[in-house]
């Protein structure tokens, strides 16, 4: 079965349609934007999987959080940080049993990712394809962030660095080529850069379409690598089908000379896009890798939206 994508507006599903609305409430102030909208066009309470933290009771954002929306985050399924299994076992079992209703007709499920880990939201796209059915409708969507005073963000560090998806050649001739994401953590990036040794350094920037301030910020704070890098391209975090179809078009290009090598960085969409191309290309020698950040290092932002949500649907033929 071959998977693809189809970038469209999250707002143009019917909230009448929606038989599941699945996000995470933390410290981020964009963590309950699109559901209080949803709310208040009458989606039902009965109608939601909210994930929570550990932390949702002493994080002083997290708990004015909730008190916003109005629920109790010990209504809410708690679920670690680092730790997916939890999280994509509780959505798993609430697809099913969706399913297992509408036996003979398809379910909607619109997954609000925008303040969750990467632990989790890229295994729970992994986990629609396999649950999908034909007539199913998977939506993931996206609450952009007010990025405009941003210029450098306090370096997360980097603990250690581990394979996330993909088969790689441990015996391979012919060219490494490192495809690295950069965002507003530059240190990070220059970090990588030096500890990867790249033989073939292609960089990849990820903004919102249209956003040339954005796009002018990240290139000036990148500036080291960007001296280092063989090529140099941008993707569209708001147009999720051609990320997955210009990275693919990128990393198939380099394979033929080598191994390709994905480090994702910057913003949520873009993370996804690296994280799951081995899935979808499903070629020897193109992985990706999970950079595991320093916790006492780690600042955290609390980052409003700016009230521009993009989505994808989950496709299968």
């Amino acid at each position: 079965m071959k998977i693809q994508f189809k970038t469209i507006d999250p707002n143009t599903i019917k909230v009448e349609d929606i038989d599941l609305f699945v996000c995470a409430v933390g410290y981020e102030s964009r963590s309950t934007y699109s559901l209080q909208k949803l709310r208040r066009a009458g989606l039902s309470d009965s109608k939601l999987l909210i994930f929570a933290f550990q932390d949702c009771d002493t994080d002083e954002c997290a708990r004015n959080n909730f008190l916003s929306i109005g629920i109790a985050s010990d209504s809410c399924q708690k679920v670690p940080y680092s730790d997916s299994s939890i999280g994509t076992n509780k959505f798993e079992s609430e697809v099913l049993r969706l399913q297992s209703e509408k036996i003979d007709k398809g379910i909607t499920i619109l997954v609000d990712y925008s303040s969750m880990p990467r632990s989790l939201y890229c295994k729970l796209l992994e986990k629609v394809f396999s649950l999908r059915r034909r007539d199913d409708v998977f939506c993931f969507s996206y609450s952009h962030g007010d990025y405009s005073g941003t210029q450098q963000a306090q370096t997360a560090g980097i603990d250690r660095i581990g394979l996330y998806s993909g088969t790689p050649l441990l015996d391979s001739a012919g060219v490494r080529s490192h495809v690295i994401g950069l965002g507003y953590d530059s240190e990070r990036s220059k970090a990588l850069y030096s500890f990867l040794d790249p033989q073939n350094l292609f960089v990849c920037f990820s903004y919102p379409k249209g956003n040339e301030t954005l796009r002018q910020n990240l290139y000036e704070i990148n500036d080291d690598v960007l001296q280092a890098a063989s090529h140099i391209t941008h993707l569209y975090v708001d147009d999720f089908e051609s990320m997955i179809a210009k990275l693919t078009e990128i990393v198939l290009d380099l394979r033929k000379a080598g191994t390709v090598i994905l480090v994702p960085d910057g913003p949520k969409p873009a993370i996804l896009a690296f994280s799951i191309l081995p899935l979808i290309i499903q070629a020897n020698g193109v992985t990706c890798l999970k950079i595991y950040r320093h916790e006492t290092a780690y600042h955290r932002a609390n980052v409003i939206p700016d009230k521009r949500i993009s989505g994808f649907l989950v496709e299968q033929f």
